[in-house]
């Protein structure tokens, strides 16, 4: 009779050396699932570190980034005020350089009046200097002799 066992035909020493081989085996094994455990476990540790080390450096870059956010949106604000002050003044150099423009024509004007009055002034002068020298001339002549009608 044949037997269907395989271990059937083995002696009771070898299936005690089979067993001692497969507990060793297991024990190989074993040790072999428990390093592959302490690895596994090991490279989350290190995994977990290093999220938690770039967490930390993301969280540094977003404070610097958003400090620096805040130190532009103040300068921003410093800088709007200086454009408003900057356009306040051009309007009112604006202005001065118009009214400096009426100014110069209004000195202008009153140039050519002074002029004209001087020269109105030195004509009248003339003009009384003249009046002046005949009337001299006239009563000059009023007061001599040959002025008198005879009779």
């Amino acid at each position: 009779m044949v037997s269907l066992c395989p271990i059937s035909h083995l002696t009771g020493q070898s299936v005690l050396f089979q067993v001692l081989e497969f507990e060793r085996e297991n024990e190989q094994l074993a040790r072999t699932i428990e390093t592959l455990r302490q690895r596994n476990e090991e490279n989350i540790d290190l995994r977990v570190k290093d999220v938690e080390r770039e967490n930390k450096r993301m969280a540094e870059s977003v404070k610097d980034t958003n400090h620096r956010l805040s130190q532009l949106d103040y300068e921003y604000r410093d800088l709007q005020k200086e454009h408003s002050q900057l356009k306040e003044q051009v309007e009112k150099v604006e202005q001065t350089e118009e009214m400096n423009g009426r100014l110069e024509k209004e000195n202008t004007d009153l140039a050519k009046k002074v002029a004209t009055l001087q020269l109105t002034v030195e004509k009248y002068e003339t003009i009384e200097q003249e009046l002046s020298d005949r009337e001299v001339r006239a009563h000059r002549y009023s007061n001599t002799p040959a002025s008198f009608p005879q009779s």
